[in-house]
């Protein structure tokens, strides 16, 4: 995974005196948007959200979205309301 783009915003930012926050991508197995809910792209998001869960992303902060609206019994999807 390249990582630069995200490690670059992350530095302008801050050089600028902003406070930088990340977020985790959100879970969307079963999206009604065909061809979006992919293999890979589950794989991608896993990755994403385990650096940025890490101790090595370039934020001053990281919202676990993910987390916050994941299903419980299955945390690929959206928890219904």
């Amino acid at each position: 995974m390249d990582r630069t783009g995200l490690t670059t915003l992350a530095e302008r930012l801050r050089a600028a005196g902003l406070t930088v926050i990340g977020s985790t991508l959100g879970p969307y197995r079963g999206t009604v948007y065909e061809g979006y809910d992919t293999e890979s792209g589950q794989a991608a998001r896993r990755e994403v959200n385990a650096w940025l869960l890490g101790d090595a992303h370039p934020f001053d902060a990281v919202v676990d979205v993910a987390a916050a609206v994941a299903d419980p019994a299955e945390p690929e999807r959206i928890r219904a309301l």
